[in-house]
């Protein structure tokens, strides 16, 4: 009896595995990144918050908007504060300045069920000490998903990527060059092209999330731009005021990995536009990889949260919709 039940299982599986031929659907899926990491990319590790190091070094982000001095505050209290949210530093007091990161400390606190085990990272600054707070025992903080210390910068990447990137010719990747104006308000800068060779000039402080800010003029004009660039991750918290750094720069002319694409469509790519006949390998290029992609046979149907959409008939874009 059980050899027969064993049987009838094992049929209803095969059963349920095969694929009818009459079964045909539509494929969704929205695309991976397959960036894939430079050697220069490579020399630089992310470390979680539970691992830091004493020596690491953060500095605070500079003010975007003056107003807020008084009201922005920095994740960090004075060392041992009675209330550790009340008590934390004002971001305009400490535009600029250095924090050490020393040690980490666990303490046990009073909490809603009695007692509790916090982590504790402690900071130098200026002959003083600072900490931030986290809720749980190290084991907790090891396994807490991005953790970070709002509005301070890892600087010890700022300062390995400056003598690496200074002066160095780079192949700019995208067109989202950012500029200031006179007042030091961060503002797009329009008409970029991207894969065009470019001159880093200055590298400096950036932001939490791109903690290099690397300034570059487009060779042969007068055109400048930077982004803030990240490498390593550390204390990145929502990764929208950065970009990863394989993403915004290579060391190689993109153009020589595709030597069959014809200068024509180059500068249609180089402009972020779209030609029907163009391959999906120079749509990607110019567009990048969609948000949603659709596929039903040799058909596809790349779909773009902000560009539109662009449809595929083996292998060849035949229509667009902007």
């Amino acid at each position: 009896m059980k050899s027969i039940l064993l049987l009838l299982m094992l049929s209803c599986f095969i059963m349920h595995a095969q694929k009818s031929p009459y079964d045909v659907s539509v494929t969704n899926a929205q695309p991976k990144d397959s960036t894939a990491l430079s050697e220069f990319a490579k020399q630089f590790n992310c470390l979680p918050m539970a691992d830091w190091k004493a020596g690491m070094k953060f500095m605070t982000e500079p003010l975007k908007i003056k107003a807020l001095g008084s009201a922005s505050r920095i994740e960090l209290a004075p060392y041992k504060s009675l209330n550790f949210v009340n008590d934390q530093i004002r971001q305009g007091d400490f535009e600029w300045k250095t924090f050490t990161y020393q040690l980490r400390e666990m303490r046990t606190v009073k909490c809603a069920t009695g007692t509790c085990k916090n982590t504790y990272l402690i900071f130098e600054c200026e002959g003083k000490k600072y900490e931030y707070e986290f809720f749980g025992d190290t084991n907790a903080l090891r396994k807490a998903p991005n953790t970070y210390i709002k509005k301070v910068v890892f600087l010890d990447e700022v300062d390995r990527v400056k003598p690496l990137l200074m002066g160095k010719t780079l192949y700019v990747l995208c067109s989202q060059w950012m500029k200031e104006d006179e007042k030091g308000k961060i503002v797009s800068s329009d008409g970029n092209q991207k894969y065009v060779a470019v001159t880093v000039t200055s590298v400096g402080l950036g932001t939490q999330d791109g903690p290099t800010k690397v300034i570059f003029k487009q060779n042969g004009t007068t055109k400048e731009g930077f982004l803030n660039i990240r490498l390593s991750g550390i204390n990145k918290s929502s990764g929208l005021f950065g970009i990863e750094f394989d993403k915004a720069f290579s060391f190689e002319d993109p153009k020589a990995k595709y030597p069959k694409i014809k200068s024509e469509i180059w500068t249609v790519i180089q402009n972020e536009s779209m030609r029907v006949g163009m391959t999906k390998a120079e749509a990607e290029l110019s567009w990048g990889k969609p948000k949603e992609l659709h596929i039903n046979g040799n058909k596809e149907q790349w779909i773009y949260e902000t560009s539109g959409t662009l449809f595929f008939e083996k292998g060849i874009l035949t229509k667009i919709e902007e």
